[in-house]
């Protein structure tokens, strides 16, 4: 492939931004002037080798990274109602990693070939009445083997073992919740964020969404679409609401807990199912027991009076900062839980344990392994020596 202006231009701002530098910055550290370093920024030039590698140096980036098209993601579903400044670098994590994953699997011949990518295309074909939210979360409950009413416990080893392939990303960003891969790119496979201002209730309903879009918008699936659409997001949104608490269970539990106060009943629901609050609250106003108007304050009222602090309506009580977090309705808003989950709860663990057999049976290096994992190598060392405490004697 050529070396283009417009390929070094691209990777180089995509580089930048990620280190969060100015161009007088690069600039500077990489001793080119500036009036150049901003041609190359625009694509203008190329630069000479020399030149490159102490930009990439500048960066803390490998030489390839600014002369190498980074990203080979097609068949991605990828869309915020905000521009990602960091979206390229985004994807350029998930196809290394999609990679290394699918590289892992058949190095060890370890790969779910009989997962739900069959039933996810298959689904395509079904009636319209079959594609809606509600049917398909029934759908995808039935294929992943989970019962009507039983609660999702373990939602990134459920899908795991359904041959979804879950990248835990960690993304410092308000405006980035998650994105899907389609087969043809490797997948399915699903990338949550994981950064600590995202609660796991929140990555778990992202994971459901994700896995919405997945059954019912394949055919929307194209990494040149930024913007959402607004039909698709709903969609997904009722998919992934249905998926981790089915309308029969739900009303199960809103029975046992007659006798509790609002607020006890609705967090020791959203406590058996995994989900935010406000999913509870929004599906008592979907099933038309509530105001919608009036739920919102009465809810917040409850809980000053119940626990001594105020809940207001565009807030999370406990959040990390005041103002984080723009909150829509439903499972749009993203903030801390009166009762949160801990980080334990939405981690993945097939990619770590396939490299560990890959490892044991020397079929990679640790070297490999640092590079999959995105770890030095003495980290790598400290997770193979940790090993001993989950083996037995």
């Amino acid at each position: 492939m050529a070396i283009t202006g417009e390929l070094i231009s691209k990777n180089v701002r995509r580089l930048r931004l990620k280190k969060k530098l100015s161009q007088v910055e690069v600039a500077s550290y990489a001793a080119v002037p500036q009036t150049q370093y901003k041609k190359i920024e625009r694509g203008l030039c190329v630069p000479r080798v020399d030149t490159l590698q102490r930009i990439a140096e500048a960066l803390d980036a490998n030489f390839y990274e600014i002369i190498e098209s980074q990203n080979c993601l097609k068949s991605v579903r990828f869309r915020a109602r905000k521009k990602i400044r960091t979206r390229e670098d985004v994807l350029i994590r998930v196809d290394r990693w999609l990679r290394c994953f699918n590289e892992i699997e058949e190095l060890v011949k370890d790969k779910v070939e009989d997962g739900v990518a069959p039933m996810i295309e298959r689904l395509h074909k079904l009636a319209d009445e079959d594609r809606k939210p509600q049917a398909a979360a029934i759908i995808a409950r039935e294929m992943l083997g989970v019962a009507e009413k039983e609660p999702i416990w373990d939602i990134c080893g459920l899908f795991e073992s359904g041959g979804i392939k879950v990248f835990p990303l960690w993304l410092a960003s308000d405006n980035f919740f998650g994105l899907s891969v389609a087969k043809s790119d490797g997948g399915p496979a699903i990338a949550v964020n994981v950064w600590d201002k995202v609660t796991v209730e929140r990555r778990i309903f992202s994971a459901s969404h994700e896995l919405g879009h997945l059954m019912m918008h394949l055919d929307a699936f194209d990494v040149d679409q930024t913007e959402e659409n607004d039909r698709e997001e709903d969609e997904a949104n009722e998919f992934a609401g249905h998926f981790l608490m089915p309308q029969a269970a739900f009303e199960n539990h809103l029975r046992k807990s007659r006798g509790l106060s609002l607020v006890d009943a609705v967090l020791k629901i959203k406590r058996y199912f995994s989900v935010s609050y406000k999913t509870v609250l929004m599906r008592l106003i979907a099933s038309g027991r509530v105001d919608q108007k009036s739920i919102w304050h009465e809810f917040a009222l409850s809980y000053l009076r119940q626990y001594g602090k105020g809940l207001r309506f565009k807030e999370e009580p406990h959040q990390v900062h005041e103002d984080a977090f723009y909150v829509r309705t439903g499972e749009q808003a993203r903030a801390s839980e009166p009762e949160g989950l801990t980080a334990a709860d939405f981690m993945g663990v097939r990619f770590m344990a396939l490299i560990r057999r890959g490892i044991e049976d020397g079929v990679i290096s640790l070297g490999w392994a640092a590079e999959a994992l995105d770890k030095d190598l003495p980290s790598v060392k400290d997770w193979i020596a940790s090993w001993k405490y989950f083996d037995g004697k």
